[in-house]
């Protein structure tokens, strides 16, 4: 009776001890179990790494300004008279800058978790991934132009991001070119020329 228990107890540990198998289920059921070819990989794969970087970028933001006053208490480092000075510089009502700020990151956190959608689409290949790859960079790109304004846009986004967003597009924009040839004449080579 307890030999036959010990293999129950032994199956039962290994399996809860490690989370390896619920983050495999996990990627099982986002990306599915099928993999794309390697020239359809290397792109998502990039767009994975850039999303992430993006992603990253604007909740630490998010949250750096949303606990200013934490920062405060803590670093003695007034975030909300550095951030009023800066928008002030940048031609903006200084009792609205905050806010725009603020309503900027939460925007742009939406906005990459849909194109996440998108890269997910992209790994299985669904045509529809367009929508939510491209419609999310259209709207980031015009809140970050139209809503924080031209001034923001050419003076506080780093060379990196603005490097990373074009490197993003164009990325895709291969990748789709990929896609479509495949799905003209799935035995074609993307290097073979007609």
């Amino acid at each position: 009776m307890e030999e036959e228990k010990a293999p129950l107890l032994k199956d039962q540990e290994t399996a809860f001890s490690s989370p390896l198998p619920a983050l495999n289920k996990l990627r099982s059921f986002i990306f599915g179990d099928e993999k794309p070819e390697m020239m359809l990989r290397i792109p998502i794969y990039i767009n994975i790494l850039i999303w992430f970087i993006f992603l990253m970028w604007h909740i630490l933001s998010y949250y750096a300004i949303s606990y200013r006053d934490v920062i405060l208490e803590e670093k003695k480092v007034n975030v909300e008279i550095l951030i009023l000075n800066r928008g002030n510089e940048l031609g903006f009502d200084p009792s609205v800058f905050l806010g725009h700020l603020i309503r900027f990151h939460a925007i742009s956190i939406l906005c990459w978790a849909v194109v996440f959608i998108g890269i997910v689409l992209m790994w299985r290949k669904k045509k529809n991934f367009l929508y939510f790859l491209f419609g999310p960079l259209v709207i980031y790109l015009g809140t970050l132009l139209f809503y924080m304004g031209m001034d923001y846009y050419l003076d506080d986004t780093t060379f990196f991001d603005k490097l990373l967003f074009f490197l993003l597009v164009l990325n895709s924009i291969f990748y789709l070119i990929i896609f479509r040839r495949q799905e003209e004449n799935p035995d074609s080579n993307f290097f073979e020329t007609d």
